[in-house]
Parts: C-alpha cells; sequence; structure tokens
C-alpha cells in the first residue's frame, strides 16, 4: 500500500542502463525490468517507454522482458517499443484482480472491465501473439457468483495466456475489512476454478505454437539425466534432451507436445536469433 512504502520512486535513467550493460558485459543475456507499479517509471523528463527504448539498445543484450505492469499504465508507446524491438519479449502480465465493475469498485480500482477489453484489444493489435498473463483475486468482501462468473468470462474471452489466483486475505484496519466476507469455501471453490481456467489457458496458447521453432534461452541443470529447460521469449517453458551442455545459450526449439507443466521440443538447425 503507498500509505506504507511511501511515494512512488524511479531509479536514475543512465543506472538503468549502466547497470543492464554491467549485466551484458558479464554474460547476461536476458535482463528482467521489475518494479512497483512499473509503468509509472519517471525520471529526468523520460518515461518506461523511453527507458524501454534505451535498454534494448544496449549492445549485446538478447532479451529484455518486462514484469507486471498495471493496465492504467500500460500506454500505446510501451506497446510499440515492445511491438519493434526483436530483443523486446512478447510478454506481459498485466493485473487485472476481476472482472466485475462492482468487485473492482470496491477494489477502489481506477478501471473497468471495458477498460481492459480495450487494452487487451490494443495488446491484440500490436503482439497478436504476445503471450498476456494476470492476477485474480477470488473471494473479495461481495463477490457473489454472478459476479465471479463475470470474471470467469472476461478471462475466457481475452485471450489470456496465464493466470496467477489468489484468494483474498483480510487485513484489519483496511476498507474492505468492513464488508462482508464471502464464505470461507465458496472462495477456497472459486481459487480452485481459476486454477483449473489457469492450466487450460496455459495449453490452449502453448498448443499454438506446436511444430514451430521458437528460441529458448536455456538454464542450468540440477542433474545430468535431466532434460534442459528454458524459456522461450513468450514464456513458454520448453524441454529438450540433448547430452551437449545447453546453458546460459538461446538455441532454436521446435515445439513438439505438452510436458508436465510445460512443453517438449527438439533442437532444431542451427540459425541466428
Amino acid at each position: 500500500m503507498p500509505r506504507t512504502r511511501g511515494g512512488a520512486r524511479s531509479r536514475v535513467f543512465e543506472d538503468v542502463l549502466a547497470e543492464a550493460q554491467a549485466l551484458v558485459e558479464r554474460g547476461h543475456l536476458e535482463i528482467v525490468l521489475t518494479g512497483v507499479n512499473l509503468g509509472a517509471y519517471s525520471q529526468g523528463g523520460r518515461d518506461l517507454a523511453a527507458l524501454l527504448g534505451a535498454l534494448v539498445a544496449v549492445p549485446g543484450l538478447a532479451r529484455l522482458r518486462i514484469s507486471s505492469i498495471e493496465p492504467t499504465t500500460l500506454t500505446d508507446a510501451v506497446l510499440d517499443v515492445l511491438a519493434s524491438s526483436p530483443q523486446a519479449c512478447p510478454f506481459l502480465h498485466v493485473p487485472v484482480q476481476s472482472g466485475d465493475d462492482a468487485v473492482l469498485d470496491r477494489m477502489r480500482r481506477p478501471y473497468r472491465r471495458a477498460d481492459i477489453e480495450r487494452l487487451l484489444e490494443r495488446i491484440r493489435r500490436r503482439l497478436p501473439e504476445a503471450a498476456v498473463g494476470t492476477d485474480v483475486m477470488a473471494g473479495f468482501p461481495g463477490e457473489d457468483e454472478a459476479a465471479f462468473a463475470r470474471t470467469l468470462d472476461l478471462l475466457e474471452s481475452g485471450g489470456f495466456a496465464a493466470l496467477h489466483a489468489f484468494r483474498y486475505s483480510s487485513r484489519s484496519g483496511t476498507p474492505a475489512a468492513r464488508l462482508a466476507a464471502v464464505p470461507a469455501r465458496a472462495a477456497r471453490a472459486r481459487v480452485r476454478a481459476l486454477r483449473d481456467l489457469d492450466a487450460r489457458l496455459r495449453r490452449a496458447y502453448g498448443e499454438r505454437f506446436v511444430g514451430r521453432t521458437l528460441p529458448v534461452l536455456f538454464e542450468r541443470r540440477r542433474r545430468p539425466a535431466e532434460p534442459w529447460t528454458g524459456l522461450a521469449p513468450n514464456g513458454l517453458r520448453i524441454a529438450v534432451q540433448e547430452r551437449a551442455t545447453l546453458a546460459g545459450t538461446i538455441r532454436p526449439v521446435v515445439v513438439e507436445r505438452v510436458w508436465g507443466t510445460g512443453w517438449r521440443g527438439r533442437l532444431a538447425a542451427p540459425a541466428a536469433w
């Protein structure tokens, strides 16, 4: 809460670029830009879009990914940088919390369902294959079955690729704590429904890429017998069985099939990414 953490503060623009360059020089291929209310970045007259534009120009940087960004701060300028920069990952996490206007009002969110739908349309126009994830809260005071159904409808119709579901937790002294609570059993059932939907959304999004070749940044593995796993720019986690060391490299991978909570693939012919 702003009253707890204080007002917004932005890092010096040049300091962010210097740190990014230092990370690249130490061998890091991907940088994740993160912060509390990231989209509100402002320093020296430069906003998040300007920072992103400068970061993708850092020599040697292969990938730039941004973390959670509030829907009211995801500007067309930011989307334009993501759409026009090969280094920018087509991945966004936009927390919507609910798809019901009355619940959003009680949450004191500065947007409504129609605003989210328009935002999703803007994203699709510029980044038609981007993975868009979100956060959803179940059991906020006053959320009835009809309100929850409207949330499910937004998540299914909005083309989300994944969601993080969590249950409302009352905090004493907050305005929400004075509202009528949703029965615990109902709240738990809604979280389960959201997690089931998350599994379906993840699979549906990943299936769009079966048979296609994606550049995967591979991570370290714990045991030699395990497959190598890594992330595609759109956030798909893909596993490959390979004897050669893949850690810390970006390799082209043909996506083949679902594998647990991720995907299985095979190395493709070498290509420049």
